[in-house]
């Protein structure tokens, strides 16, 4: 049994240790030189707090005594779903099945500066990480540009380097997919009092190069920024290139089927994944239970076995950085949801609420601020 696997993140390499358990022989094509790691870490390493070494997340002799061949900076150029094979630096390899562990890419504004260069940078790579490390010393102010997860660490993880760092968010709160007012409001004032300035309700319009060398970031009430280097933290998309290319369905995601099959022999796992409505939601224990899975049903293929379908759970998103914590799921306030704050304000560094559908009284989100106290039990109830 042989099983190509594309992409090197938590699905990817979740799904070759299921396979290879399973006794498959398994290849897997990363597109960077270096040895798969913890993406959501990278902010740490890019500022300076940890060593790119740190974020890996096995030694190269772990895949090698566990018989897993492991293709660096090989990209895949070419899918052939029928079949069943892809080309890697200009090499056909076919494979009884194949797993699409794609990925996702980050979203930038579309600006560019007279230069042609663009002015506005992301933080989605080890390479791009390393790129910011190594220009540290010469950076002094930093924008980001994103008030969700990664801005919000970004931001923080700037801060813990003395820079002087602005932030801006086009909603007019920070989380704005999670959090109702009040625990964006306790977020954004904890921010503020580590020295980050937060600028809601903004928008980046345009970014050009400043006399001194550095970027004059404009934003859409007219005033401008002076910074040294510019991130975008605003998301990412699934990475859909070979997909559209093999023809494969895809929609927001690439199209699968309950088993995470997007075609016979073709399993899809992690960002890039769309299971019927439910398109991938860019979380680390999702990505990494649809690559178990899809690693053993990939294997069940080949065996003539039965396929098992993917069980969808709760995904909660928690930040920690720099004494500020965030813990949250499911939807804030809005049309026909209602919040119910469950603490009693004395505390102004902490906040802990729940939503509820107005029709029914279901729970629907939970949002918790410099605490987590409750969170698990509630977030059971999500839905309930």
């Amino acid at each position: 049994m042989r099983i190509g696997i594309v992409g090197a993140g938590h699905a990817g390499i979740e799904a070759a240790q299921a396979a290879r358990q399973a006794g498959a022989e398994v290849s897997i094509f990363s597109a960077e030189a270096v040895l798969p790691y913890f993406r959501p870490r990278l902010v740490s390493v890019a500022m300076g707090q940890v060593a790119p070494e740190a974020i890996t997340m096995h030694p190269a002799s772990w895949y090698e005594a566990r018989g897993m061949r492991l293709q660096l900076a090989a990209p895949v150029s070419d899918l052939d779903v029928a079949g069943r094979a892809l080309v890697a630096g200009g090499v056909r390899e076919a494979f009884d099945t194949l797993i699409l562990a794609c990925g996702a890419l980050p979203i930038c504004p579309r600006l560019s500066d007279a230069g042609g260069v663009p002015p506005i940078g992301t933080l989605w790579s080890m390479a791009e990480a390393l790129a910011i490390r190594t220009q540290l010393p010469t950076i002094r102010r930093v924008v980001v540009i994103g008030g969700a997860a990664l801005g919000v660490e970004s931001a923080l993880r700037a801060r813990e380097q003395q820079l002087d760092v602005v932030l801006i968010e086009r909603l007019t709160r920070l989380f704005p997919l999670l959090l109702g007012e009040d625990a964006a409001g306790v977020v954004q004032r904890q921010m503020e009092e580590r020295g980050v300035t937060v600028r809601t309700g903004q928008t980046v319009v345009a970014v050009t190069a400043s006399a001194g060398g550095g970027r004059l970031v404009h934003l859409s009430d007219g005033s401008r920024l002076e910074a040294d280097l510019v991130l975008s933290c605003i998301g990412a998309a699934p990475n859909l290139t070979l997909a559209r290319q093999a023809g494969l369905p895809v929609a927001r995601g690439i199209m699968a089927d309950p088993c995470l099959q997007a075609a016979p022999g073709i399993f899809v796992a992690g960002d890039a994944c769309q299971v019927g409505d439910r398109p991938a939601r860019g979380a680390v224990r999702e990505a990494a239970a649809q690559g178990r899975l899809a690693g053993q049903n990939a294997v069940a293929a080949i065996a003539g076995g039965a396929l098992q379908p993917f069980a969808f759970s709760v995904v909660p998103m928690t930040v920690r950085c720099g004494g500020v914590e965030v813990n949250a799921a499911g939807s804030p306030a809005g049309a026909g949801v209602a919040e119910q704050r469950l603490d009693d304000g004395a505390n102004p560094a902490c906040f802990r609420a729940l939503t509820r559908q107005v029709a029914g009284g279901r729970v629907a989100g939970v949002q918790m601020v410099g605490t987590r106290e409750g969170f698990d039990a509630l977030l059971a109830d999500l839905g309930r």
